[in-house]
């Protein structure tokens, strides 16, 4: 992961994924769709992630 800062306020995050299989039909394949699925996941993390930090502390 890579954390990288834009402005005082803003963050940008970006991760790669990799992996040791080198069959051509999990490069093809699998690894598209475990992108589009982590890419997904990634996003409601943030989401989720920034309503807590923004949160008023009780």
């Amino acid at each position: 992961m890579d954390f990288a800062p834009l402005s005082d306020d803003e963050t940008r995050v970006e991760w790669r994924m990799i992996s040791r299989n080198q069959r051509w039909w999990f490069r093809w394949l699998v690894v598209p769709l475990l992108r589009r699925v982590m890419r997904g996941r990634a996003r409601d993390g943030l989401r989720k992630l920034s309503e807590n930090l923004e949160r008023e502390p009780s």
